[in-house]
């Protein structure tokens, strides 16, 4: 073959000794390498990456082809070689680093003999890192771990990813021959398209490190790593990070995990991962990051929070669910209502997570809409959004709507008052917090309106306002 002569005469010219440690098995096979820039249907519109480009041979038929190539060699003596054979191409880029490590332009395609020794961190890489499609020459084992089936011995990371949002197609098998020296390992061409994903996932970056991190206890159930994943993490105990792993009801052993568990799993615990911790009253709590965090006003309702025995209760506009596990520790059931489906998520989790969910119920509602003119309660607890806003700021995110009053601060209190009165019991109360800045007095007066015996009961001055905590009794 005539790569075979030139690669040996190079080897000659520059002294070089190919290099176990770091995968230098170089192609002599130019059909191989006309068949690998075939198989990634090329165009002038590609910018295309190679890792370890070595000699250069492949190269230069990338670059006839496409746009840009962006070689990248880590061996000093090879990256001379390369070029002072390419130096004649201007759309050659040639990067001297660890591929691991070395911070790459944007490219769109991938096509490369890779290193065999750094296959799988520089394959998950690639994934973490996004293209279109690449053509690479693997280790037969290790390309067919890309497409293994959930439960096989050969099931892991690269499966879960390959699963998660690519089409991997084994093209050849190749000989050993077709590399000088030859490896000791069957080699194999594959094919990765890169496509929609199957499933949703909140932070993809965290998807995969959560994927990677189980697979080091692949058989042990699920709940294992994730505990130790939950205290290197967020610094929590043994005992709460078993206490949270437990709310998910993982008994699933790892590699019996399809690629959307692991994304349902992610999605799960990426929201406790980056959210806050919040402690009160000998409860822990979870703030998902879309949801209003607990502050004195929902402090300043929860030190007046009287729930008797059996008593139904609603809690209107749950948040992180704070109030509805302090009631749901008397009530006889707890309904946690709010329009923004993470605030829900967030407090059933601290519900399961308080030992409470069996009493606990949510509904996605903007205030009373998804509820029937028989759906009445014992007491219902409203923290509104009562923050004064510019009317034409339309609230953008969940947390903006948390806090959005409007222009006088009472468009949702309001509404709120309109509709209560039809939903609270005989005898029954309403327990709501308010700010001087949006009229307490005015609720309170629109309460004995529709009925109520309504009074303010308790204040707390703050910075630029007070708030005030309002018991409205159905008389």
């Amino acid at each position: 073959m005539y790569l075979l002569d030139e690669t040996r005469t190079l080897i000659r010219k520059y002294g070089i000794r190919p290099k176990k440690s770091l995968g230098q098995n170089f192609c002599v096979d130019e059909t191989l390498l006309e068949r690998m820039v075939a198989y990634s249907n090329l165009s002038k519109d590609d910018i295309v990456l190679e890792v370890g480009s070595g000699f250069g041979f492949l190269t230069r038929l990338i670059s006839d082809a496409a746009k840009q190539v962006i070689a990248v060699e880590l061996d000093p003596k090879l990256l001379k070689v390369l070029r002072d054979y390419v130096k004649d191409r201007e759309n050659i880029a040639v990067i001297q680093g660890d591929i691991l490590k070395v911070e790459l332009p944007s490219f769109s395609k991938v096509v490369a003999n890779l290193p065999y020794s750094i296959s799988t961190p520089l394959v998950a890489r690639l994934f973490e890192r996004g293209f279109d499609l690449a053509v690479l020459t693997l280790q037969k084992e290790f390309a067919e771990k890309l497409t293994a089936q959930v439960g096989a011995r050969d099931y892991g990371p690269l499966s879960v990813m390959a699963g998660y949002k690519a089409d991997v197609e084994n093209l050849e098998r190749l000989p050993r021959d077709a590399f000088y020296p030859p490896p000791r390992v069957e080699s194999a061409v594959v094919l990765i398209k890169i496509r929609a994903p199957t499933f949703v996932v909140r932070d993809e970056k965290f998807f995969f490190e959560l994927v990677k991190h189980l697979f080091t206890q692949r058989n042990k159930k699920v709940g294992k790593p994730l505990e130790s994943l939950l205290q290197k993490a967020m610094g929590v105990s043994k005992a709460e990070a078993r206490l949270i792993t437990k709310v998910f009801s993982l008994e699933t052993r790892v590699y019996n995990m399809r690629p959307e568990d692991f994304g349902a799993l992610s999605n799960k615990v990426y929201p406790v991962l980056n959210g806050k911790k919040l402690a009160f009253k000998g409860h822990s709590l979870y703030v998902f990051p879309e949801v209003y965090s607990s502050s004195e006003d929902t402090f300043l309702l929860a030190e007046h929070l009287d729930v008797r025995e059996g008593e139904k209760v609603l809690d209107m506009g749950t948040g992180c669910g704070i109030l509805g596990v302090l009631a749901a520790e008397k009530a006889v059931s707890v309904v946690a209502v709010d329009v923004n489906p993470y605030a829900l998520e967030c407090a059933n989790f601290n519900a399961k997570l308080n030992n409470v969910a069996g009493k606990f119920a949510t509904v996605l509602s903007d205030l009373f809409n998804e509820f029937k003119s028989s759906d009445k309660f014992n007491l219902i607890i409203f923290n509104p959004p009562y923050l004064p806003v510019d009317e034409r700021l339309e609230p953008g995110e969940w947390i903006e709507r948390a806090w959005y009053g409007g222009p006088d601060g009472r468009v949702i209190i309001d509404r709120f008052i309109d509709g209560v009165s039809g939903h609270v019991e005989e005898c029954g109360r309403i327990l709501m917090v308010q700010s001087s800045l949006s009229n307490p007095e005015k609720s309170v007066t629109r309460l004995r309106e529709e009925g109520f015996d309504s009074n303010i009961v308790a204040e707390k001055e703050l910075f630029f306002e007070k708030i005030v905590v309002i018991l409205a009794r159905n008389s």
